[in-house]
């Protein structure tokens, strides 16, 4: 268990030491940290949860643990393990818990761990439990932290780009920038790789709809559900009814189109940029 613990260590280092943009958030990450409630931190696949918490715990003393890792889930000692983290990370003051919703009675591990008095910060995959599963089993004791893809604003700080007082030989750029966002969205991974923009959030869009709807709701007409998912994210900003979007797809019913609109709803999907349905 100990080496498992330190590998994780090595690789909390490792990932520490890349450059990443600060995200924008309301809240006062010191204020967040002092408090004693669970930090939930929640969104959308792919946003970047774990980098936020990472950052947030930037320059603490942190115990990490990845539960993402087979070694970790296949040995599972409670009693090794928090000996473990104690000789790892000694008197550290906080604990990160990436993907717990892997291990087994997760909620009750971390109620445990939250009622002896460990600060804890917490990131969740939509892939096995979503995130207001993840609020449902802490009720409470936590606080939630929702996190998106990167704002406009983010994505010129990215570039290097002040959007609320751009150089004039900016402007082109921000210009350009901006009508690329409006179109492509802000996810993490496709700021600085454009060219695999339209692949990499189809595939997040085909891994959402079949991990997250289709797998964990049982759908069996996976048709209607991809056409009424693709119609919501062409037409983002239109008004529409159930009863008009039923009639419109020709889905079997308005209650049918509710419930699936309900279950597209569970894991952000509306935060896909539409990129991935357009040319």
């Amino acid at each position: 268990m100990k080496n498992i613990i330190f590998n994780q260590k090595t690789e909390r280092d490792e990932l520490m030491a890349r450059p990443y943009q600060q995200r924008q958030t309301k809240h006062d990450v010191e204020e967040l940290l002092a408090n004693p409630l669970i930090k939930l931190i929640t969104g959308p696949r792919r946003v970047g949860k774990s980098v936020f918490a990472l950052l947030m715990l930037q320059g603490k003393n942190f115990a990490y643990l990845n539960f993402d890792d087979a070694q970790l889930l296949e040995n599972w000692n409670e009693d090794l393990l928090m000996s473990a983290l104690d000789d790892i990370y000694p008197g550290y003051d906080y604990m990160l818990l990436d993907e717990v919703q892997n291990l087994p009675n997760w909620d009750m591990w971390v109620s445990k761990l939250y009622r002896r008095g460990k600060n804890l910060v917490i990131t969740g995959s939509n892939a096995k439990l979503l995130s207001s599963e993840m609020a449902t089993s802490l009720t409470g004791r936590y606080l939630k932290i929702d996190m998106l893809p990167f704002s406009l604003d983010e994505t010129m700080s990215w570039n290097d780009i002040d959007i609320h007082a751009p150089r004039e030989e900016q402007l082109a750029k921000a210009t350009v920038l901006a009508a690329d966002y409006m179109r492509n969205g802000g996810y993490p991974e496709t700021i600085k790789a454009r060219a695999i923009t339209k692949n990499y959030l189809s595939t997040l869009f085909d891994s959402i709809l079949l991990k997250d709807v289709v797998k964990r709701h049982k759908v069996r007409n996976t048709t209607d559900l991809y056409n009424l998912a693709t119609y919501l994210l062409s037409n983002f900003c239109n008004p529409i009814s159930s009863n008009e979007l039923a009639v419109e797809l020709g889905l079997s019913s308005v209650a049918t189109t509710k419930k699936f609109c309900d279950y597209l709803a569970e894991p952000y999907c509306s935060s896909i940029s539409r990129a991935s349905t357009t040319n």
